[in-house]
């Protein structure tokens, strides 16, 4: 099954640098949705590796606004490696990676207008 592109949406950073974030779901059909972020939209952990090693291990986590109540529950019930996150900085591929369905975070103590960690 092929991967399309879900939801979109990009902001500044500290030093004026553009992040774009694309999210694309397996399966998906339909129109692509804008995501608002929360104050601190994205934040990306390196390990710490020697520098000559081939790949270097990080994970995300992205914090989106959700104006209804359970927005983004569709990327919680989902099969692992099914939705992926791509990154891109001042527009080149500056990360990207797989969902890990166990790692949704929703408040319940708000109806709407609350934020949604994805990592």
């Amino acid at each position: 099954m092929s991967m399309a592109l879900r939801y979109k949406g990009g902001f500044y950073s500290y030093n004026n640098v553009l992040y774009d974030i694309e999210i694309w779901q397996e399966g998906f059909t339909g129109s692509v949705s804008d995501v608002a972020f929360c104050a601190s939209p994205l934040e990306i952990e390196w390990s710490e590796v020697d520098k000559i090693e081939p790949v270097q291990a990080s994970h995300a986590t992205l914090q989106l606004y959700s104006d209804t109540d359970r927005q983004f529950i569709d990327l919680y019930a989902i099969k692992a490696g099914s939705i992926r996150m791509d990154v891109y900085r001042s527009g080149s591929l500056y990360w990207s990676g797989t969902l890990d369905t166990e790692l949704y975070e929703e408040p319940f103590s708000y109806l709407n207008n609350y934020g949604v960690k994805l990592t």
